[in-house]
């Protein structure tokens, strides 16, 4: 029975850690589309630059964190 917890814990362990590796490596992408949509959202389209890459880089930063949080799953 132990056994069988350990290969389940193995693998759910295994998938946080390939789902937090996917997040953080895509973080980039998934970080401008957001910050993209977020743009489409504002009135005509149109925002300060700074503005747009400070919400671009929090995404991606939250995509970073999220996935080391998963992948660290895996050491526990």
């Amino acid at each position: 029975m132990l056994t069988k917890h350990s290969n389940n814990l193995l693998i759910i362990s295994s998938l946080l850690a390939i789902t937090g590796l996917a997040l953080m490596f895509s973080s980039i992408n998934v970080g401008i589309s957001l910050g993209d949509s977020w743009l489409d959202n504002q009135e005509d389209g149109i925002s300060d630059t700074d503005q747009y890459n400070m919400v671009v880089e929090t995404h991606k930063n939250n995509f970073i964190i999220i996935g080391s949080v998963f992948f660290l799953a895996l050491e526990y």
